[in-house]
């Protein structure tokens, strides 16, 4: 682990199955909504990955956020939640504000947790802007696993597609590249991961893997050889090293060598 580039000594490590606390966040907006039911119909999946000591959570948003299923260990409260979702009203949608809520609601859970993000990444509505968003997500300790929905809008019609006009953050205009960025950001910030399903059939998959991802996380602790307690960002850095001290080199039982990725929160801010 290193620390604004300076390597650190942990003082535990550990990795075990452990109940996991979710948010499914999902925009409910009547824009490019027959793309996003694609999507809502398959989060169905998610709730299958559910053990019974799991606690999960269902918000929506447009304008506003609405608590649709307050955390429960209950499989039939999630989907029908779930079920109530059926015509959005407004074609709004509040995304940094949403954010900044679910995250606040969650601060103070223990364990395991993580909000899965529905949506189009496009913002019209917030009170918050891009910026002031980011850092109130840098400053959590709730992963985000944000899947995108204007994915299949794209491949359709252009990565150039408007996403929103009037958006907060971005001058007067922002595009789905734009929107794929804040995802990318939103989830490299927290330790999780974007996915930008194009076709109906990756979306299973897709749940699976998340469900997977929360279940077998490692966790790494230290104490920083800097005490400044400064208030500032800290760039965060975990790399897999060998008895050498050489990059770690896995191979397969054919002897191949194995590609990996380590996927970890880009930083934390210090103490003021």
């Amino acid at each position: 682990v290193l620390d604004d580039g300076v390597p650190q000594s942990g003082t535990n490590v550990s990795t075990a199955e452990a109940p996991i606390t979710v948010t499914m966040l999902i925009e409910f907006s009547d824009k490019y909504w027959g793309f996003l039911y694609l999507a809502l119909r398959d989060a169905y999946e998610f709730v299958n990955y559910m053990k019974p000591q799991d606690w999960v959570a269902v918000i929506d948003f447009d304008m506003q956020q609405h608590i649709l299923a307050d955390f429960t260990h209950d499989r039939s409260e999630v989907r029908a939640a779930l079920d109530t979702l059926r015509i959005p009203d407004f074609s709004e949608n509040n995304l940094y504000d949403s954010l900044a809520f679910t995250l606040d609601r969650m601060k103070n859970i223990q364990g395991r947790k993580a909000i899965l993000l529905i949506s189009t990444g496009c913002d019209s509505f917030s009170k918050l802007n891009y910026g002031e968003m980011l850092k109130i997500v840098k400053d959590s300790d709730t992963v985000i696993y944000p899947i995108s929905t204007l994915e299949f809008v794209t491949i359709r019609y252009g990565q150039n597609f408007p996403c929103t006009p009037g958006m907060r953050g971005y001058g007067s205009s922002m595009d789905s590249l734009q929107a794929r960025n804040a995802l990318n950001t939103i989830a490299k910030y927290t330790g999780g991961q974007a996915y930008f399903p194009r076709f109906e059939q990756d979306i299973p998959d897709i749940y699976r893997q998340i469900a997977g991802q929360l279940r077998t996380q490692y966790s790494l602790g230290f104490v920083p050889t800097d005490p400044a307690k400064d208030g500032k960002y800290h760039k965060l850095k975990v790399e897999l090293v060998g008895p050498e001290g050489d990059p770690l080199k896995i191979v397969n039982q054919k002897g191949k060598k194995v590609k990996y990725r380590v996927v970890s929160r880009d930083g934390y801010y210090a103490p003021k």
